[in-house]
């Protein structure tokens, strides 16, 4: 009889130890720390920040919602040279996004596809050119 005890707790024992090893396992969810609008015609997004991925994807929602307008699969690079921060760029193709972009602006989000990890929101806003200054009459 205490042979078959002997077996059922070592299991339990066991079991408890891995549970207790893989729940202090913690995934890296995508920071962003920066973001802004890029290109020339300010129609690019670009982000920096930390644990970004080959395998994210940026989600664009209304400002105040969660109502997502585009998802776009991203140029990632990792620890770039210039800040050494992870960067993410990519261009807002469709022109009723890129409206709401320069309007109000989007909420943005990072997704990594392979754990689900998110990031929490940014807000970013299309960045307005500014006119080149008036001629000079001197």
């Amino acid at each position: 009889m205490k042979l078959k005890l002997t077996f059922l707790i070592l299991p339990f024992i066991f079991l408890n130890f891995a549970e207790a090893r893989f729940s202090n396992l913690k995934i890296a969810s995508p920071f962003i720390e920066n973001g802004g609008s890029g290109c020339d015609d300010h129609n690019c997004i670009w982000l920096t920040g930390k644990n970004f991925k080959a395998t994210n994807t940026v989600i664009l929602f209304i400002p105040n919602t969660f109502f997502s307008l585009a998802t776009y699969n991203v140029e990632f690079t990792a620890n770039n040279q210039n800040s050494g921060k992870d960067l993410i760029t990519f261009r807002i193709t469709d022109t009723s996004v890129q409206e709401i972009f320069a309007s109000s602006g989007l909420r943005v989000q990072i997704i990594d596809n392979t754990t689900g990890e998110r990031s929490a929101f940014s807000l970013l806003k299309k960045e307005t050119p500014q006119p080149p200054p008036p001629p000079s009459v001197y």
